[in-house]
């Protein structure tokens, strides 16, 4: 008995470690806040240094963004989601905002984690930190980019009547968090394969292109053909946007079991990732 014991140990070890990992990993962010804020915000000024604007244009992208496909989609185009769906002529623009603001804040999260050791080698290197704060001011800053995108689609869903339930509003704001996690677990598996493989970081970038196209954001599910139909399911990406339109249009909450199985997905991911930096993390600054 005690030899069995003694064999299944280090498995059990194996299965929570990335649990203990992640703990304190959180507790290094907590300890080193003050030097995380500043690092966010050095991000948020540092991608509009020298304008007179400054952090204004956070706001002014995504207004700009919006207003465009309004005017490009459902004026110009005339562009209609079909049946099912609401008869609005902002319902396709709302359509497209819905999956296309939360893709982007995903996909940045992924790309910049991917490149994010040798963005930061001089300080891998030379100085001792916790390398959780890389991941944490990546999320932090894309996070902050995400509030003030949704903030200024919430005006604009207001301005047309078209605002969602205060239930579903809060649920889409569970699910964006949800989104962010499923991200971060990526990108923490992305970015230690980079440090030894350079190729990755370009392989993501076009690996999230064809993500794009194959996640119905800027068409319905219905256009597809059937064999694309049925796989559709195994796209989680598809999975997340769907729950995203669903809100905003028709503040329809989704069912507990997708919600379960998407926050599995999420967990899964993200001990993957702790996995892959955990067994790697002592040799990145020797491959830098």
């Amino acid at each position: 008995m005690t030899d069995t014991l003694t064999q299944a140990l280090p498995s059990w070890r194996r299965f929570v470690a990335p649990f203990g990992e992640g703990r304190r990993a959180l507790r290094n962010v907590v300890n080193h806040r003050d030097l995380l804020w500043q690092m966010v915000g050095n991000d948020l000024r540092g991608r509009y240094v020298g304008s007179f604007l400054g952090l204004f244009w956070n706001v002014i992208h995504p207004l700009i963004q919006i207003l465009i496909y309004t005017v490009v989609f459902s004026r110009i185009m005339g562009a209609r989601l079909g049946e099912g769906y609401s008869s609005s002529p902002y319902a396709f623009s709302i359509y497209l905002c819905a999956g296309l603001l939360p893709w982007g804040v995903f996909a940045e999260i992924i790309n910049r984690c991917t490149g994010v050791f040798w963005e930061n080698a001089h300080l891998v290197k030379k100085i001792a930190f916790p390398k959780a704060l890389l991941y944490a001011y990546i999320v932090a800053a894309s996070v902050t980019n995400l509030i003030i995108i949704v903030t200024v689609f919430l005006v604009f869903l207001w301005l047309v009547n078209a605002l969602p339930s205060l239930v579903a509003l809060l649920v889409w704001g569970a699910f964006l968090l949800l989104q962010v996690l499923f991200a971060t677990g990526i990108g923490l598996f992305t970015s230690v394969l980079n440090v030894f493989f350079r190729d990755i970081a370009q392989l993501i970038a076009i690996a999230l292109q064809i993500w794009f196209w194959f996640t119905p954001i800027v068409y319905v599910p219905s256009v597809l053909p059937p064999w694309a139909a049925n796989v559709l399911p195994l796209n989680i990406m598809a999975r997340f946007t769907s729950i995203h339109q669903a809100l905003v249009l028709r503040s329809e909450l989704p069912s507990v079991t997708e919600s379960l199985f998407l926050a599995q997905i999420t967990l899964g991911t993200l001990v993957f990732g702790m996995l892959g930096f955990r067994a790697l993390r002592r040799r990145i600054p020797d491959e830098l």
